[in-house]
């Protein structure tokens, strides 16, 4: 399952927030799964972008995605709540550090609706 990670970022303390995202990480992976973190797609963003820059670079990322994981915070945050909202919308599965994603398995391949190689859709 790809899993999109939304936490965040805006004045937080920039050591906290890279952490709090490198766990989420690599909590997902070691799930199985496959992982979006906006803070890799922030990095190819030109200096000096803004908040809306960023939205705009970060919600077809999320698109592209099975399912979402809101960190810690995401309630306080503008851009987590467009993405929740993006997220409910198009009815992608939302998680949580209560509500984990299932561990990836041949037998939950089923949930995936792009192939995880290339982002091709799978065949029903």
């Amino acid at each position: 399952m790809r899993i999109y990670i939304s936490g965040p970022i805006t004045g937080r303390d920039r050591n906290v927030t890279v952490e709090a995202f490198a766990n989420a990480e690599a909590m997902l992976i070691k799930r199985g799964h496959i992982v979006v973190n906006p803070l890799r797609i922030a990095e190819q963003l030109p200096e000096g972008s803004d908040w809306k820059d960023y939205m705009a670079a970060d919600l077809p990322a999320l698109f592209e995605c099975d399912a979402i994981y809101q960190l810690d915070g995401w309630r306080s945050s503008n851009g987590c709540k467009l993405e929740n909202q993006a997220a409910i919308y198009a009815r992608m599965q939302r998680f949580n550090a209560v509500y984990l994603p299932p561990w990836a398995h041949p037998a939950l391949e089923y949930l995936s609706r792009r192939r995880q190689e290339d982002g091709r859709k799978r065949r029903k």
